[in-house]
């Protein structure tokens, strides 16, 4: 499989309109597009099929997984995705569109933090990812 990441710009998901649960056995991701990816895709989102791809390394190596999307097409789509939560470890998960077979990969400004077990809550973190990190905290 590909790498997830491209040449394409990370395009944002709306965060407030967006979210990520545990349903049954499954993990439910919606994303809330600002617009219809007409500038990566051409006719946007409305003829072709839409798959999620969630991937991530940890140092173990690469873990991919990817999950066919039920679009509601518009000016803002809306992309709902069901992936078993057996097949997502824990960590933290890049997340990109690919739209038609063979088509673009669309990177997103959204990441899926999974826990390992049913009792802790999973979180979509939608924005970039910080490039920044805090200095080493001063010995005491």
């Amino acid at each position: 499989m590909p790498p997830i990441a491209t040449a394409v710009t990370a395009r944002p998901v709306e965060a407030v309109a967006s979210y990520a649960r545990r349903v049954g056995d499954d993990v439910k991701i919606v994303l809330t597009l600002p617009d219809d990816l007409r500038d990566e895709v051409g006719d946007g989102l409305t003829r072709r099929r839409v798959w999620l791809r969630l991937g991530r390394n940890d140092g173990t190596g690469p873990q991919r997984v990817r999950a066919l999307a039920q679009v509601t097409p518009g000016a803002r789509p809306r992309l709902e995705v069901r992936v078993p939560a057996d097949s997502l470890t824990p960590g933290t998960y890049k997340l990109a569109l690919r739209v038609g077979k063979g088509g673009a990969i669309v990177p997103l400004e959204a990441r899926l933090l999974m826990t390992d077990t049913d009792v802790q809550p999973l979180a979509l973190l939608a924005g970039p990812r910080p490039l920044t990190r805090l200095p080493e905290p001063e010995p005491r």
